[in-house]
């Protein structure tokens, strides 16, 4: 149960955070519609963003902790520039006729700052505790970093799943070859994991 659960919080953040979306790239403007049948998302996509977010803003982002609670507990601990790099690499794949979304990729966390080698220890028992049960999962000592490589996953959808997907507002360029989600949906996501998040899309390949 536990693996199962920390794989689904997984497939949320990834699900979220790829879909970041950038109105322009290389210098040409995009015009988007709203995708109003499954079947404009057939093929494969992939994306990849690359962002960093503070140790003290992830604590407090995630737990409610106060500036008065950081410097009590964890600020000697951790020093003030201990932060979380957190590299993705996604690949969707979408069948409308099969009504199914197919995922795999990698999500990197590497840490980083002037106390990371005294308490990279103690980091890494907690993140081991944290996956275990998950398969591949890499942790590696000399970078400060854990890799989780997310194994191909099928989720099947009904009607309503579908629905309840096109409604939250998924867009696509007058090419037909960038996704991207609503702003609502992408300022929800930065409000969960800090306002530093990269604008990103998907593309088909």
């Amino acid at each position: 149960m536990k693996k199962h659960a920390c794989f689904a919080g997984i497939l949320v953040l990834v699900f979220g955070l790829m879909f970041v979306g950038c109105d322009n790239l290389n210098g040409k403007p995009e015009k988007w519609t709203a995708v109003t049948d499954f079947s404009q998302l057939d093929g494969t996509w992939k994306g990849s963003t690359r962002f960093s977010i503070s140790m003290k803003e992830l604590m407090q982002e995630s737990t409610g902790m106060t500036d008065a609670e950081w410097e009590a507990l964890y600020q000697e601990m951790f020093g003030n520039d201990m932060s979380i790099t957190m590299t993705m690499n996604i690949t969707e794949t979408f069948d409308s006729a099969a009504k199914t979304i197919s995922l795999t990729g990698t999500i990197t966390m590497t840490y980083s700052g002037s106390k990371v080698n005294g308490v990279w220890a103690e980091i890494k028992n907690m993140l081991t505790a944290n996956f275990e049960g998950v398969e591949g999962v890499t942790i590696n000592d000399a970078n400060h970093s854990i890799t989780i490589t997310i194994p191909p996953e099928t989720m099947y959808l009904n009607d309503d799943d579908i629905s309840a997907a096109l409604a939250a507002g998924i867009f696509i360029n007058q090419d037909g070859n960038k996704i991207k989600v609503s702003d609502e949906m992408s300022e929800e996501l930065e409000g969960i994991l800090g306002n530093d998040i990269p604008e990103m899309i998907l593309i088909k390949q």
